[in-house]
């Protein structure tokens, strides 16, 4: 059986990314872990109901009908990447200890054609866990002063960390908000929001429900995307990782 997995190495992945950082061409990296599986393959059992219940808001009478939603969202995202991340099989390479079990942390390749997913290009879920990008000194290195947007949930957060100044680049910022969960219900007015970034690199992290935020401010505004997810918690200061504060300490912003 063949599943979707990472087929560009960690080093070729970061270089696509500090290139396009540096032309700041348009450019998409999004990140589909188990959350965005059971989505995808619409694998709904009774726990994974309550907790979209809790994060989306749905109910018994509309959970199909939003789930259905992001399910496309998901697909559109996936297909415009220029690197979708998926779990490698091998993630203590990123400090994390988990069992990989491809039936959970990936797809498999005929099923992936068959609900319309078309993309070879398939990097690491966690890219972005790793030194290169997860640790604000060395992604500084990389970013070389250019300013940047960063859309999350932790965006009062992030400020208060002054993460402008360890970043060494001006910093703005669009909070979504989790309740009301605005990536679904307030989607048109968060559009609104995004047509106003002015800054060519954006870093997101707003869960399944918001993968759409990256290929929108891609496909509309030309911009580089990138898919930072609970990376942001942690420069957040948040430990929403149990692996945060043992092998992955190199995120956490503690100041």
């Amino acid at each position: 059986m063949s599943f979707l997995k990472p087929n560009i190495t960690r080093s070729k992945s970061i270089k696509n990314i500090t290139d396009a950082i540096d032309n700041e061409k348009p450019f998409l990296f999004t990140r589909f872990g188990d959350g965005e599986v059971w989505i995808l393959m619409e694998r709904f059992n009774q726990k994974r109901i309550n907790r979209i219940k809790t994060n989306w808001q749905v109910t018994d009478s509309n959970y199909r009908e939003i789930a259905a939603r992001v399910r496309k969202e998901l697909i559109e995202s996936f297909n415009n990447s220029n690197m979708a991340g998926f779990m490698n099989e091998n993630p203590l390479e990123y400090g994390v200890s988990i069992k990989y079990k491809p039936d959970v942390w990936s797809i498999r390749k005929d099923h992936a054609k068959t609900i319309g997913m078309h993309n070879n290009n398939i990097t690491s879920h966690l890219l972005t866990r790793g030194n290169e990008l997860g640790d604000p000194n060395n992604f500084k290195k990389i970013l070389k002063g250019k300013p940047i947007h960063i859309i999350s949930p932790n965006a009062d957060l992030l400020a208060e960390k002054k993460l402008s100044n360890i970043l060494g680049c001006n910093i703005t910022y669009t909070k979504v908000t989790v309740n009301p969960n605005s990536a679904i219900y307030q989607k048109e007015k968060l559009k609104k929001e995004l047509d106003k970034i002015e800054e060519s690199i954006v870093i997101f992290g707003c869960a399944a429900s918001g993968k759409w935020i990256g290929n929108y401010l891609k496909i509309n505004h030309g911009k580089v995307c990138l898919d930072f997810g609970a990376t942001l918690d942690a420069w957040a200061g948040i430990i929403s990782r149990a692996w945060f504060k043992t092998t992955q300490k190199h995120l956490v912003i503690k100041k």
